[in-house]
């Protein structure tokens, strides 16, 4: 295909891969195995503007190093990318202890764990609903929106108020468009946004041990975000990160008992991207320990007559002539 064919048939919406130049011949090969997909957000040719489809990356690439998949194709690296995430996440698993933050002295019939909520907001509806499963199964709460990251900033106020999270989670896809003028927000593709949206938050609360924050995706400005507010952030050395490590931060700082410092080197080690993708400041955590383990009581609409929750029962104190 002729250059400017190629540059005609390459459209937005499109799922391609990229193909690498060789050492001699000036010409691309599509590695094997194609591991990665982009999506076509921009073309201005003679470069298009790409976003990952099993990545958190935003860059601007040569149409001539696009490839074309057929469909058949494209099902089957999205599955294998699924395994790999599979893969990743029984790994970091297997580094836990999920016993670890428990009283020993106290029977685990007695008590719960009342893990710290979750707030995720994702500039990608499909990682934003995958996100959402991981969080089921690792048995946290997590509220997750989608939103396209210019609406972010406008809309975290009205959702900090609705949830009121103990972690707030802001994440989507980025990158570093502009590789001479790293320490600018507008050399990225959407830091600027995640910073915006970060100050909001902060600005709604300032207590960075009350609402511990998650900033960022690829390549994201990570000392921005830090300076926006942010405790933890990406990417320290502009590289991708996977696509659930914000949800490992968020999942660690869950569990990781009230007033409890967050094991740094624990908690960023266990992600896939580690040091070189994730960065952050010393955080307390959000589980909180409750004695004895009690049973859902269903509250009453507001006016409506009050009766005991058959699940409670009334048992004398002797110490203090009291039923309690």
């Amino acid at each position: 295909m002729k250059g400017w064919e190629k540059f005609m048939a390459i459209q937005v919406g499109d799922v391609v891969a990229i193909m690498t130049p060789q050492p001699a011949g000036g010409f691309f090969m599509l590695a094997q195995p194609v591991q990665d997909l982009w999506r076509v957000v921009e073309v201005s040719p003679p470069v298009a503007k790409v976003k990952g489809v099993t990545n958190r990356c935003t860059i601007l690439c040569p149409i001539n190093q696009l490839a074309e998949l057929p469909s058949e194709q494209i099902t089957q690296i999205m599955h294998e990318s699924d395994q790999r995430n599979i893969e990743y996440f029984n790994w970091r698993a297997s580094l836990q202890n999920p016993n670890r933050f428990y009283r020993e002295e106290i029977p685990s019939n007695e008590y719960f764990q009342s893990h710290g909520s979750i707030l995720h907001i994702d500039a990608d509806q499909r990682f934003m609903e995958k996100c959402k499963k991981k969080y089921e199964e690792l048995g946290v709460k997590a509220n997750a929106y989608y939103l396209d990251t210019p609406e972010m900033a406008d809309n975290i106020e009205s959702l900090l108020k609705q949830h009121n999270p103990d972690i707030l989670v802001i994440t989507g896809h980025d990158g570093l468009l502009n590789q001479e003028n790293p320490m600018s927000l507008e050399s990225y593709d959407s830091s600027k946004h995640y910073y915006n949206a970060t100050k909001k938050a902060r600005e709604f609360d300032r207590d960075k041990n009350s609402l511990i924050i998650f900033c960022g995706a690829c390549m994201s400005f990570f000392e921005a975000l830090i300076q926006a507010g942010a405790n933890f952030a990406s990417s320290p050395k502009r590289v991708n990160i996977q696509m659930f490590d914000p949800v490992f931060i968020a999942e660690k700082i869950s569990k990781t008992p009230f007033l409890t410092k967050v094991n740094l080197a624990e908690t960023i080690g266990s992600t896939i991207s580690g040091f070189d993708g994730i960065g952050g400041m010393e955080s307390i955590g959000k589980s909180k320990l409750t004695i004895p383990k009690i049973n859902d009581v269903s509250i009453p609409n507001r006016n409506h007559p009050v009766t005991s929750p058959q699940s409670v029962s009334y048992k004398y104190n002797p110490r203090s002539s009291h039923y309690f």
